[in-house]
């Protein structure tokens, strides 16, 4: 009922108690809050240009005055590819990592936020990517799964890429891991996961 030609798309956000309703809806560069009563009659619509900040490292975010949404974009750090342990043995490829996305409602004053980091590989152990967390649960996008070991002659097989673990509104998977061959290479690593 609410996607127009103004508000294509439209996410519910929440409500006011026996009275309207709120959505968020994305059009061109504007973001539209939407009040609309028990009908779907759109009772107010209020355009805002979106502040957009990018984090690449952990830590705190204070939520800045009179903000009470924000939509979290988050990305998980990709698997590590897998150990080649016996002669003639090709490892796969680590998958790439999840993406998740959600608007939530920011009550508090700050929030802690911990941005996925490399991590190295092993030749004995599988290891998956780090996670990408906002709030410590409120958005997860999970790392990707590493790679397979390999103790014998040929290809490990490939890593297939999961959401598993991850929370938000929007999930995609991360690309899976390249297998490796019997002809003499390990697989390749997935790649990181798309927004759309």
């Amino acid at each position: 009922i609410l996607a127009d030609a103004t508000h294509p798309s439209c996410e519910y956000i929440g409500s006011t108690p026996g009275s309207t309703f709120w959505y968020v809806a994305k059009s061109g560069s504007s973001i539209w809050v939407i009040e609309v009563d028990h009908d779907s009659k759109v009772l107010s619509s209020t355009a805002y240009t979106p502040t957009v900040t990018s984090y690449t490292t952990s830590g705190t975010w204070t939520k800045p005055a009179n903000v009470k949404y924000i939509k979290v974009e988050a990305w998980g750090g990709g698997g590590t590819g897998g150990g080649a342990t016996g002669t003639g043995a090709r490892a796969a490829g680590g998958a790439g990592g999840t993406y998740a996305s959600k608007v939530i409602a920011v009550p508090n004053a700050s929030y802690a936020y911990s941005i996925a980091t490399w991590r190295s590989a092993s030749a004995t152990a599988v290891r998956n990517g780090f996670n990408t967390t906002f709030g410590s649960t409120l958005v997860i996008a999970t790392g990707g799964i590493g790679g397979a070991i390999n103790s014998t002659t040929g290809g490990a097989a490939a890593t297939v890429a999961s959401t598993t673990g991850s929370v938000g509104d929007v999930i995609y998977a991360g690309g899976n891991g390249g297998a490796g061959t019997a002809s003499g290479y390990s697989g390749g690593g997935g790649g990181g996961a798309g927004s759309t």
